[in-house]
C-alpha cells in the first residue's frame, strides 16, 4: 500500500516538474514590470514583495519591480531597501519635478503594470494570475 501511495505522489511531483520545464521552454522572454506606488504601507509592503516574487518563481514568469514612494513617514522605505538586496527591486522616491506617471510612459519596459499598494482591489490587474 505504501509503495503504491509513493508511486502516485512521485508521479504527481514528476508531472508538475515536467509542466514547469515545458512552460519555461515554450514561453517568450516576456518580462512583466510591476510598479508599486506606496505611501505609509509598512504593514503590507514586505508581504506584497515577497509574495510577488514567490508567485513568479512558482509560475515560471519573469518580473521586475519598481517601488515608488509618495512620501512615507513610516518604515516603508526601510523595509523596501532591505528587500531590494534579495530581489530585483528598484526604489524611487516621488520627486516634485518628476512624476512617476511620466516615468512609466517613457519607460522602455516590456509590459508595465501600475498598482497602488493601498488599493487592494488592483490585485486583479497583476499578470501573474493569468
Amino acid at each position: 500500500m505504501w509503495i503504491g501511495l509513493l508511486c502516485v505522489v512521485g508521479s504527481y511531483i514528476l508531472s508538475v516538474c515536467m509542466l514547469h520545464v515545458f512552460n519555461r521552454s515554450r514561453k517568450a522572454d516576456r518580462t512583466y514590470h510591476l510598479v508599486l506606488v506606496t505611501k505609509d504601507n509598512q504593514l503590507h509592503i514586505e508581504w506584497y514583495i515577497r509574495s510577488l516574487f514567490f508567485i513568479t518563481r512558482l509560475s515560471g514568469k519573469s518580473i521586475s519591480v519598481t517601488l515608488i514612494d509618495e512620501g512615507s513617514t513610516d518604515d516603508t522605505l526601510g523595509i523596501a531597501e532591505r528587500l531590494s538586496k534579495l530581489y530585483e527591486l528598484e526604489i524611487m522616491a516621488n520627486r516634485p519635478d518628476h512624476s512617476w506617471e511620466q516615468w512609466a510612459e517613457s519607460s522602455q519596459r516590456d509590459e508595465i503594470v501600475i498598482m497602488h499598494v493601498s488599493n487592494q482591489k488592483q490585485l486583479v490587474k497583476l499578470p501573474l494570475f493569468e
